[in-house]
């Protein structure tokens, strides 16, 4: 991978780390931070567009654990999309 592709790849893994920090400090009250639900919305923006799929999909029956999970996860996705299109990108030339 270029370098790059790997700073763009360590940002991003920052600054998902960084959000799933802030979601869970602030759902759990750790830190002497009070609750709030929407520290979450960092995930959702970093996971987009797989966040976006569940709005369009019907996930009236699937259990919440599994569309937070879904939500948390989602970014890893896109890292794996990323460093699979800098790999590609680096055997073309």
């Amino acid at each position: 991978m270029s370098r790059f592709c790997r700073f763009v790849i360590v940002v991003y893994m920052l600054a998902y780390i960084a959000a799933l920090c802030v979601a869970l400090v602030s759902t759990h009250e750790t830190a002497s931070v009070q609750s709030d639900e929407i520290s979450g919305a960092y995930l959702v923006f970093i996971g987009m567009p797989w966040t976006l799929a569940l709005a369009y999909l019907e996930v009236d029956r699937v259990p919440e654990i599994l569309l937070r999970a879904f939500v948390v996860f989602a970014p890893m996705l896109n890292v794996g999309i990323a460093m699979l299109l800098c790999r590609s990108r680096r055997k073309r030339y």
